[in-house]
Protein backbone atom coordinates (compact mmCIF):
# COMPACT_ATOMS: atom_id res chain seq x y z
CA UNK A 1 0.00 0.00 0.00
CA UNK A 2 1.23 3.65 -0.73
CA UNK A 3 2.00 6.23 1.73
CA UNK A 4 -1.01 8.20 3.09
CA UNK A 5 -0.49 12.33 2.33
CA UNK A 6 -3.97 13.63 3.23
CA UNK A 7 -5.99 13.24 6.52
CA UNK A 8 -8.80 11.95 4.51
CA UNK A 9 -5.89 9.05 4.07
CA UNK A 10 -5.68 8.57 7.63
CA UNK A 11 -9.32 8.84 8.58
CA UNK A 12 -8.71 6.05 11.01
CA UNK A 13 -5.47 7.70 12.38
CA UNK A 14 -7.80 11.12 13.32
CA UNK A 15 -10.90 8.96 14.58
CA UNK A 16 -8.66 7.38 16.75
CA UNK A 17 -7.47 10.92 18.04
CA UNK A 18 -10.82 12.21 18.29
CA UNK A 19 -11.92 9.23 20.36
CA UNK A 20 -9.11 8.66 22.73
CA UNK A 21 -7.43 11.87 23.44
CA UNK A 22 -7.93 14.17 26.39
CA UNK A 23 -6.97 17.47 24.05
CA UNK A 24 -9.30 16.66 20.97
CA UNK A 25 -10.86 19.59 20.74
CA UNK A 26 -7.71 21.51 20.93
CA UNK A 27 -5.93 19.32 18.89
CA UNK A 28 -8.64 19.55 15.76
CA UNK A 29 -8.34 23.50 16.27
CA UNK A 30 -4.64 23.08 16.16
CA UNK A 31 -4.41 20.81 13.34
CA UNK A 32 -6.47 23.48 11.13
CA UNK A 33 -4.64 26.36 12.07
CA UNK A 34 -1.78 24.06 10.91
CA UNK A 35 -3.30 23.12 7.61
CA UNK A 36 -4.30 27.36 7.56
CA UNK A 37 -1.19 28.80 8.42
CA UNK A 38 1.35 26.91 6.96
CA UNK A 39 0.54 26.98 3.23
CA UNK A 40 -0.14 30.51 3.86
CA UNK A 41 2.93 31.28 5.22
CA UNK A 42 5.13 29.53 2.81
CA UNK A 43 3.15 31.19 -0.48
CA UNK A 44 3.70 34.19 1.62
CA UNK A 45 7.50 33.78 1.86
CA UNK A 46 8.26 32.35 -1.75
CA UNK A 47 6.32 35.09 -3.46
CA UNK A 48 6.69 37.96 -1.67
CA UNK A 49 9.30 37.50 0.79
CA UNK A 50 7.06 38.21 3.80
CA UNK A 51 6.98 36.35 7.35
CA UNK A 52 3.25 35.32 9.09
CA UNK A 53 3.83 38.22 11.20
CA UNK A 54 4.34 40.73 8.83
CA UNK A 55 1.16 39.32 7.71
CA UNK A 56 -0.41 39.45 11.17
CA UNK A 57 0.95 42.81 11.59
CA UNK A 58 -0.63 44.33 8.34
CA UNK A 59 -4.00 42.35 9.09
CA UNK A 60 -4.17 43.61 12.38
CA UNK A 61 -3.60 47.36 11.49
CA UNK A 62 -5.68 47.26 8.30
CA UNK A 63 -8.82 46.08 10.26
CA UNK A 64 -8.33 48.43 13.27
CA UNK A 65 -6.60 51.44 12.63
CA UNK A 66 -3.19 52.51 14.69
CA UNK A 67 -2.51 50.47 17.36
CA UNK A 68 0.44 49.79 19.64
CA UNK A 69 2.78 46.46 19.33
CA UNK A 70 1.87 44.98 22.55
CA UNK A 71 -2.12 44.81 21.38
CA UNK A 72 -1.13 43.61 18.45
CA UNK A 73 0.59 40.80 20.18
CA UNK A 74 -2.60 40.28 21.87
CA UNK A 75 -5.14 40.37 19.11
CA UNK A 76 -2.70 38.00 16.92
CA UNK A 77 -1.81 35.23 19.92
CA UNK A 78 1.92 35.70 18.67
CA UNK A 79 4.89 36.32 21.07
CA UNK A 80 5.97 40.18 21.40
CA UNK A 81 9.44 39.43 20.22
CA UNK A 82 7.81 37.99 16.93
CA UNK A 83 6.02 41.04 16.51
CA UNK A 84 8.73 43.43 17.06
CA UNK A 85 10.55 41.75 14.37
CA UNK A 86 7.64 42.10 11.93
CA UNK A 87 7.40 46.20 13.30
CA UNK A 88 11.06 46.70 12.46
CA UNK A 89 11.15 45.28 9.12
CA UNK A 90 7.65 46.93 7.93
CA UNK A 91 8.75 50.50 9.19
CA UNK A 92 12.19 50.10 7.52
CA UNK A 93 10.76 49.20 4.52
CA UNK A 94 7.85 52.18 5.12
CA UNK A 95 5.16 50.00 5.22
CA UNK A 96 4.53 51.12 9.14
CA UNK A 97 4.63 54.78 10.73
CA UNK A 98 5.12 54.41 14.48
CA UNK A 99 4.02 57.34 16.08
CA UNK A 100 3.87 58.71 19.57
CA UNK A 101 1.14 59.49 21.70
CA UNK A 102 0.23 63.54 21.75
CA UNK A 103 0.11 62.92 25.52
CA UNK A 104 2.37 60.10 26.84
CA UNK A 105 5.92 60.23 24.90
CA UNK A 106 6.31 56.66 26.48
CA UNK A 107 3.34 55.21 24.49
CA UNK A 108 3.98 54.63 20.22
CA UNK A 109 0.98 53.40 18.35
CA UNK A 110 2.10 51.80 14.51
CA UNK A 111 -0.41 52.74 11.46
CA UNK A 112 -0.08 51.59 8.25
CA UNK A 113 1.10 53.47 5.46
CA UNK A 114 -0.33 53.90 2.35
CA UNK A 115 1.98 51.70 0.84
CA UNK A 116 1.82 49.32 3.75
CA UNK A 117 -2.03 49.10 2.93
CA UNK A 118 -1.29 48.22 -0.69
CA UNK A 119 0.89 45.41 0.17
CA UNK A 120 -1.74 44.38 2.39
CA UNK A 121 -4.22 44.30 -0.13
CA UNK A 122 -2.10 42.42 -2.43
CA UNK A 123 -1.73 39.24 -0.23
CA UNK A 124 -5.04 38.94 1.39
CA UNK A 125 -6.15 36.60 -1.64
CA UNK A 126 -3.35 34.25 -0.62
CA UNK A 127 -5.60 33.87 2.62
CA UNK A 128 -9.26 34.46 1.11
CA UNK A 129 -8.53 31.90 -1.13
CA UNK A 130 -7.38 29.17 1.15
CA UNK A 131 -9.99 29.61 3.90
CA UNK A 132 -12.71 28.94 0.95
CA UNK A 133 -10.79 25.75 0.51
CA UNK A 134 -10.85 24.88 4.10
CA UNK A 135 -14.37 26.21 4.19
CA UNK A 136 -16.32 25.23 1.63
CA UNK A 137 -17.49 21.55 2.83
CA UNK A 138 -19.49 24.51 5.45
CA UNK A 139 -22.73 25.84 4.39
CA UNK A 140 -22.98 29.45 5.29
CA UNK A 141 -25.27 29.02 8.01
CA UNK A 142 -22.44 26.61 10.04
CA UNK A 143 -19.97 29.05 8.67
CA UNK A 144 -22.03 31.86 10.90
CA UNK A 145 -21.81 28.89 13.55
CA UNK A 146 -18.40 28.32 13.71
CA UNK A 147 -17.35 31.63 14.02
CA UNK A 148 -19.97 32.30 16.88
CA UNK A 149 -18.66 29.48 18.71
CA UNK A 150 -15.21 30.38 17.65
CA UNK A 151 -15.86 34.21 19.40
CA UNK A 152 -17.82 32.47 22.36
CA UNK A 153 -14.60 30.77 23.27
CA UNK A 154 -12.23 33.71 22.93
CA UNK A 155 -14.84 35.81 24.96
CA UNK A 156 -14.76 33.20 27.89
CA UNK A 157 -13.53 34.23 31.43
CA UNK A 158 -9.85 33.78 32.23
CA UNK A 159 -6.77 34.87 31.32
CA UNK A 160 -5.90 32.31 28.81
CA UNK A 161 -5.28 34.82 26.09
CA UNK A 162 -2.57 36.95 27.76
CA UNK A 163 -0.06 37.75 25.45
CA UNK A 164 3.17 35.60 25.60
Amino acid sequence: MGHKNTLVELEDEVRNIRERSEIKETYLLSLWGNYFSGPTALELEQKHGMTRDDFNVLFTLAATGPLSASKICILTGRPKNSISRAVIKLTNSDHLIREVAAGDRRKAYLRLTGKGLELYHSVLPIYTRRRDEMLAALTPNERRRLNDLLLKAIYSPGNWSRSY
